[in-house]
């Protein structure tokens, strides 16, 4: 995640993150700081805004499916779902498909 929000200079980036929630702080009524972990334990803060729509639980341990874009070295999110069992086993393989397919997007971009 930290790699590619090094582009984010040259071009605007929304991404999709699976990540484990390490912790939860609410910071105001409508924000919550999130620290994320992945399964090499690399750790990201991420600040998540609430939406009008329903909102899950936010429990430290399980997988978020996280939507946002990379502001500094903070992640700021505007839509959290809770990831399935079934489809946190096959994060990975999704993970490497997508580095597959940014990384020919990048090749794009500095091609033109």
């Amino acid at each position: 995640m930290l790699h590619w929000a090094k582009l984010k200079h040259s071009t605007q980036f929304m991404f999709e993150i699976f990540a484990c929630l390490s912790s939860v702080e609410r910071r105001s009524a409508v924000s919550y700081k999130l620290q994320l972990r992945d399964s090499e334990n690399n750790q990201l803060e991420a600040n998540y805004y609430l939406s009008s729509t329903a909102q899950p639980d936010l429990v430290a341990g399980k997988y978020y499916r996280l939507i946002g874009k990379m502001t500094g070295s903070s992640f700021h999110c505007f839509k959290l779902k809770e990831v399935p069992y079934m489809e946190t086993r096959n994060a990975m393989s999704l993970i490497k498909q997508s580095e597959i397919s940014m990384s020919k997007l990048i090749l794009q971009i500095n091609e033109n």
